[in-house]
C-alpha cells in the first residue's frame, strides 16, 4: 500500500505527460498501478497508470516517482481525506517551526511542525540529502502522500512528498519528506 502525492506534468520534445508524484522508495519500475474505485477502499481494482524505470528516484535529496496515468484518468487537486484544495501551479518550502499538514493512505490527515528544514536521513540503505524531519503522525503506507501548508479557508500549499520517518515502541517520533521543489526541479516537471 503506497499514498498519492500531487499532480504533475511533465514536458518534453513538445510531448506532455500527466500524471502524480508519490514516494520512489515504493514505486516499481513498469508496475502497473491500482486503485479502488470507491473512496471506501473496497470496490474494484481500476489499473491507472505505471512508473518506467527512468521515473523513479531515490537519491541525493529526492526520494519520489512519477506516475504516469492513463488517458482516461483525471485527477484533482486536493486533499483526498478532506475539503483542503492545493493551489495549482505553485510550491512553497516551509520554515522551522512552521505548521505541517500530510495526507496519507493509513493515518490519513496528521498535522505537526517543521523540526528541520534541511535534515540528512539514512533510511537504511541511501542518504538523502535536503529532506525535512517533521512532528506529524505517520505509519506504513503513508509514504508518496502529499504534504500542505496550514490551510488557508480551504486552499494549501503544497510541500512535499512524504517519505518516512522513525518508530520507538510503536509510537510515531517524527516524519520525514521530500521538498517538491526538489522533486520538481529532478524531474523537470510542474505542478498544474
Amino acid at each position: 500500500m503506497f499514498s498519492a502525492g500531487f499532480r504533475v506534468k511533465i514536458t518534453n520534445f513538445g510531448s506532455t505527460r500527466y500524471g502524480f508524484f508519490t514516494a520512489g522508495h515504493i514505486a516499481e519500475s513498469s508496475a502497473t498501478i491500482y486503485i479502488k474505485a470507491d473512496q471506501s477502499g473496497t470496490g474494484t481494482d481500476v489499473a491507472i497508470g505505471a512508473a518506467a524505470s527512468y521515473d523513479i528516484v531515490c537519491s541525493g535529496s529526492v526520494d519520489a516517482a512519477f506516475i504516469e496515468l492513463s488517458s482516461s484518468v483525471v485527477p484533482y487537486n486536493s486533499v483526498f481525506d478532506s475539503s483542503t484544495a492545493l493551489y495549482s501551479g505553485t510550491v512553497v518550502a516551509l520554515p522551522q517551526w512552521a505548521s505541517v499538514y500530510k495526507d496519507g493512505a493509513s493515518t490519513h490527515v496528521t498535522s505537526g511542525i517543521v523540526e528541520n528544514p534541511s535534515f540528512l536521513w539514512n533510511p537504511g540503505n541511501v542518504v538523502l540529502t535536503d529532506m525535512v524531519k517533521t512532528t506529524y503522525e505517520r505509519a506504513g503506507g503513508d509514504s508518496g502522500g502529499v504534504v500542505y501548508s496550514e490551510p488557508s479557508g480551504n486552499m494549501s500549499y503544497i510541500v512535499g512528498i512524504h517519505s518516512g520517518g522513525a518508530t520507538t515502541n510503536g509510537v510515531s517520533t517524527y516524519g520525514v519528506y521530500t521538498k517538491a521543489q526538489n522533486a520538481l526541479s529532478v524531474f523537470g516537471a510542474e505542478v498544474y
